[in-house]
């Protein structure tokens, strides 16, 4: 949750300028929380230092049997350019079943999302518009 928490600035709440940061990252925390209580996500990989520090995630959604769907993923922010957003999915794609299709959803003016899941293998299939009501 503290990784969840810390680790966003580009996603469409952080980026949605109706929203505080201070929400954002509320919300972003919960959603990583909702796994350990059951409400989201059907499995999870975590990123550890050497000496055992946690410090990156990656939530997986599974619709279907034949489906893999990347829900949340985050490394702190220290960490970064180490090399764990990559091992995490890395040891996805080595634990998906022949056939099985791995997903996932970025921001489009998230541009380094969009380059780490290409120089992973990832290509563009669809895209879809987010919008926010934001009543007074």
């Amino acid at each position: 949750a503290r990784i969840a928490r810390t680790g966003f600035s580009h996603d469409r709440f952080h980026r949605d300028a109706s929203i505080p940061n201070e929400i954002a990252d509320t919300l972003k925390e919960a959603w990583a929380r909702n796994f350990f209580r059951g409400l989201r996500g059907d499995h999870m990989l975590v990123a550890e230092t050497a000496e055992g520090a946690v410090v990156g995630f990656l939530q997986i959604l599974r619709p279907d049997s034949e489906t893999y769907v990347i829900d949340l993923t985050a490394v702190a922010p220290c960490q970064r350019g180490t090399g764990h957003g990559t091992a995490l999915i890395q040891t996805l794609q080595a634990k998906v079943k022949p056939g099985a299709v791995v997903r996932v959803g970025t921001q489009k003016a998230n541009t380094a999302s969009v380059a780490f899941y290409e120089k992973l293998g990832f290509a563009l299939v669809a895209t879809t518009y987010v919008y926010h009501r934001h009543d007074t």
